[in-house]
């Protein structure tokens, strides 16, 4: 986010659903897969994720998966994270924020709306809209995900 690893920042996000990694990250199953199971609990309102990561997740993802840089990766995401429509439909914020711009004929809401319920939709569709920021210090390969929209971080140094 243009800070430096010393810096001390705060940033706020908004958004509704989280999910923590259970344990760290095994190479039996790529981290990315795991990544994007998780991501189809998301609500996926407004196509928003943040993934916040160890640098030893993201060292795997890009020196054994080939993910050279977060666009990738987020690119990656928002192709292979599905949700079926009745899954995206049915969680109550999803509908209550995005049914009335599908009522207006907003896309992609006014499709998906429309669409037979075990019909998989690629609901992170905007890899613009998908953050990922390193975390940590190499520590652990433990990863958190969630749909909260990051704001412009500030410097804590900066408040004195």
């Amino acid at each position: 986010m243009g800070f430096k690893p010393t810096d001390s920042v705060l940033t706020v996000g908004t958004g509704w659903s989280s999910i923590a990694s259970v344990g760290s990250v095994q190479h039996l199953y790529p981290p990315q897969n795991l990544i994007r199971d998780y991501m189809k609990s998301l609500t996926a309102n407004g196509s928003g994720a943040t993934i916040l990561m160890d640098p030893t997740v993201a060292g795997l993802l890009k020196d054994v998966h080939g993910f050279q840089t977060k666009a990738m990766f987020a690119e990656w995401l928002s192709l292979n994270v599905e949700k079926t429509a009745s899954s995206y439909w049915g969680n109550a914020v999803v509908a209550s924020m995005a049914g009335p711009l599908a009522l207006q004929g907003l896309e992609p809401y006014a499709t998906w709306r429309k669409l037979p319920g075990d019909t998989p939709i690629k609901a992170f569709n905007n890899p613009r809209a998908i953050q990922i920021v390193l975390v940590g210090g190499k520590t652990q390969s433990t990863w958190f995900a969630t749909d909260f929209r990051l704001g412009r971080g500030v410097l804590i140094d900066n408040w004195k």
